[in-house]
């Protein structure tokens, strides 16, 4: 007896010294870990909010790619939620310590708090708070962005901007294009500017609001050529038009219904670490929002492509 417990305890003192087996290591604690871009960790501004609790790695799937846990899943913005988190940046601390350690301008002190938001604006559109009570009166609109449910002065509500993502994206293409010129060489040379005053990239991007992925593909494709921002964007949008037409002959009204309602339901909280999972949505009635929202929406559908259809066969002239 006296023989194995002097081996087990051999055992254990031989354990301690060497390395920590995986498993171990990762439930000593949690890093800033996105689970979107496969483990690698956060940069200090990434606008995502940091898991609360470790991930249980008992609890992990395994694929060819590795082991992944959805306890530590962290949030993304809306749209409209990034908007706002630019505008409270600039309402909080006007950017201030924004600049590179390097920057020869001080950004900070040259534009005003009201040019740092029209920046913001130039980006997003009007940005304003919006309760739940007035939306049910004045309904969603489908030319702005809605960002999740929150609670603002003791009122539930959400944060709404007048430019939808995609007219965003537009406007930044044309933004990185215009801080890029090219010499007579063919060499880019980058001057960024901010309210006409000119400022370091560091200041530029977020008196703006760019995320920082999206600068920097942005800029990227600034320098490939003159107009290559725009360029880029307009490829991929016919890139992906014709991945739509090659579609059309599997489009039917089910399918339309389908996408209508995941694209409303991108819009809601999803609680996946709920038991059971559960996703928080807006206190609509499900009849009034079909006969107030959907139908009108799917009827100006139908509406346009039956028009465009026609005109594509000849039966209707153009004006």
């Amino acid at each position: 007896m006296l023989t194995i417990l002097c081996a087990l305890m051999l055992s254990s003192s031989d354990e301690s010294d060497g390395d920590f087996p995986a498993s171990c290591i990762q439930q000593l604690g949690a890093s800033r870990i996105d689970p979107g871009r496969n483990g690698l960790p956060l940069d200090s501004d990434d606008e995502v909010e940091t898991p609360t609790r470790v991930p249980n790695w008992n609890r992990c799937s395994t694929t060819s790619r590795g082991r992944h846990s959805r306890d530590g899943a962290a949030t993304k913005l809306t749209h409209a939620d990034q908007a706002h988190a630019a505008w409270e940046a600039v309402q909080s601390t006007a950017l201030a310590g924004a600049c590179d350690a390097s920057c020869p301008f001080g950004c900070e002190d040259r534009l005003k708090r009201n040019e740092m938001f029209l920046c913001i604006e130039s980006s997003y559109g009007a940005i304003e708070w919006v309760s739940n009570a007035a939306l049910r009166v004045s309904k969603r609109q489908p030319t702005t962005s809605y960002g999740k449910e929150s609670v603002r002065d003791g009122e539930a509500g959400r944060w709404t901007t007048t430019t939808k993502s995609g007219e965003t994206g537009d406007e930044w293409a044309a933004l990185f294009d215009s801080f890029v010129t090219f010499n007579n060489s063919g060499t880019a040379v980058e001057t960024y500017k901010a309210a006409g005053h000119q400022a370091c990239s560091e200041f530029a991007r977020r008196v703006y609001g760019v995320p920082k992925g999206t600068w920097l593909q942005g800029m990227a494709d600034a320098r490939r050529q003159p107009g290559g921002a725009v360029i880029t964007r307009m490829q991929k949008r016919v890139a992906h038009t014709a991945v739509g037409v090659d579609q059309m002959d599997n489009v039917s009204s089910t399918s339309e219904a389908i996408e209508w309602w995941k694209d409303l339901m991108l819009e809601w909280d999803k609680l996946p670490n709920e038991s059971p999972p559960t996703i928080k949505y807006p206190p609509y009635v499900g009849e009034a929002l079909y006969k107030e929202v959907y139908l009108p929406e799917m009827l100006i559908y139908s509406l346009t492509c039956h028009r465009t259809s026609l005109v594509g066969m000849g039966q209707i002239g153009r004006a």
